[in-house]
């Protein structure tokens, strides 16, 4: 079967002043992540890759906390981030990129 790329875009994560919206959107667009990744799933026979590309940025510890406890039991998931701190949790495994080089 052939490799199929399917984006689930959640669109802007609300500014930074507009902080009353923040824990709507990642509660109902985690929850609509996982209904698509569900459905995927069962489609493809496999568990799909996440991959959540600098959402960490944007968000306080607290909701860092709460997308990582929710992303823990998707499956096969990547989180980029520019800075590691931004991590809420340890990795399974970390890979740390550098111009020209890429280590574990």
């Amino acid at each position: 079967m052939p490799k199929r790329t399917i984006v689930h875009d959640a669109g802007p994560i609300p500014e930074l002043g507009e902080s009353a919206l923040r824990p709507a959107w990642v509660d109902v667009d985690l929850e609509a992540l996982e209904h698509n990744l569900r459905i995927l799933r069962e489609r493809i026979g496999s568990t799909p890759l996440l991959l959540l590309d600098d959402v960490l940025s944007e968000l306080d510890p607290q909701r860092r906390e709460v997308l990582a406890t929710r992303v823990a039991g998707m499956g096969q998931t990547m989180i980029t981030t520019t800075h590691r701190s931004a991590l809420p949790v340890e990795p399974a495994q970390l890979v740390e990129v550098e111009p020209g080089t890429a280590w574990t």
